[in-house]
């Protein structure tokens, strides 16, 4: 238990296993020619260089290091084991470490230092198991970023870049910022935000999963979320999106937004499944085999074109635009408004 220094005097090591509670501190460079076993607690590079001679790593608990270091040599444990990058207590971009198609199984971004570094990639960074930004920065620098499992920020700052950002076991805002520019996006599972900003990308932020928005703030960028699962989806808690598009290809089940205080700014498009809900709209666009469903009242106040199926479950639709309003398409409604200062034009 507790932390261990290792200083090799430049020697090499043939076999070498740390199976501590604690921390194998590094207080000098280390090369191992045959295997390195990493069983428990933490392998700190702290500054050091590390160079794997021919020899085989199996890595089940942390390796740690400021970002700085080299590590050559070394064919990567994908299937268990942890990378923690926590920085050198300076302000500045340091790039991770490639170490080919798949780079990690679990990385941490954990930079807890007053001055508190940007951990950048250089090139497409696939990590087969979670990612956590827990303090620190991670900018994906204009490279594409593929995370098999959970992607967590709990802290400090993700930042997307312009290249594509694929989460396939879910994304979760717990707090820090996630903050999108112009790449996409692609969630593969929930997402959740329950503390912290989560900025959409200006471009499209798609989610196969559930939209929980139970707590922080949610900037919509510009940009279109796009929900495009194959089964029941549910949007909670308050939300303003840019534009919304429903693609869920489930012939029976719902996006089901009953739950949540929802609105458009701009185009609500129901492109394929059925989609329920209450909401403040601006431009309302039914695709043909798309379904739009209401579970209460709702105000457009933008143009209406409706070819596919609505639903209007008994309840009232407002048009409350502040001009002309086309409508386009043929629509049963149960109970119908044109406020006051608006004018409705039937397109056909």
């Amino acid at each position: 238990s507790g932390n261990q220094n290792l200083n090799s005097g430049g020697s090499s090591f043939y076999d070498l296993v740390f199976s501590g509670s604690g921390s194998l501190v590094l207080t000098g460079a280390l090369t191992v020619t045959h295997t390195f076993t990493n069983s428990a607690g933490a392998f700190d590079l702290n500054g050091q260089n590390w160079v794997m001679k021919g020899a085989t790593f199996f890595n089940t608990a942390i390796v740690r290091l400021q970002g700085g270091e080299t590590v050559t040599g070394l064919t990567q444990d994908i299937d268990s084991g942890t990378w923690e990058y926590v920085g050198r207590n300076i302000a500045e971009p340091l790039t991770l470490k490639d170490f080919g198609s798949t780079d990690y199984f679990n990385l941490s971004i954990n930079d807890t230092n007053t001055n508190k570094a940007t951990l950048q990639a250089g090139s497409a960074t696939t990590i087969a198991g979670a990612f956590t930004v827990s303090s620190g920065a991670y900018n994906a620098n204009g490279n594409t970023t593929t995370v098999t499992g959970i992607a967590t920020v709990g802290g400090g700052t993700y930042q997307v870049s312009t290249a594509a950002q694929t989460f396939n076991g879910g994304l979760t805002v717990s707090g820090g910022t996630f903050t999108g520019s112009s790449g996409t996006v692609d969630v593969n599972g929930n997402l959740t935000l329950s503390s912290g900003i989560l900025t959409a990308p200006s471009s499209t932020m798609t989610v196969s999963g559930n939209w929980s928005h139970g707590g922080g703030i949610f900037i919509h960028n510009g940009g279109t979320i796009t929900l495009d699962g194959t089964s029941t989806q549910t949007i909670s808690g308050n939300n303003t999106f840019n534009n919304l598009t429903i693609n869920n290809s489930s012939t029976s089940d719902k996006v089901d937004a009953s739950g949540s205080t929802l609105a458009v700014a701009n185009t609500l498009r129901v492109q394929d499944g059925i989609f329920k809900n209450a909401s403040d709209l601006h431009q309302v666009q039914i695709d043909s085999g798309a379904t739009l469903e209401l579970s209460g009242d709702i105000t457009v106040s933008g143009n209406w074109t409706n070819n596919g199926t609505f639903i209007s479950n008994g309840k009232k639709v407002t048009f409350d635009g502040t001009g002309t309003q086309t409508f386009t398409g043929s629509t049963t409604f149960a109970d119908v408004e044109v406020a006051s200062g608006s004018t409705l034009v039937l397109a056909n």
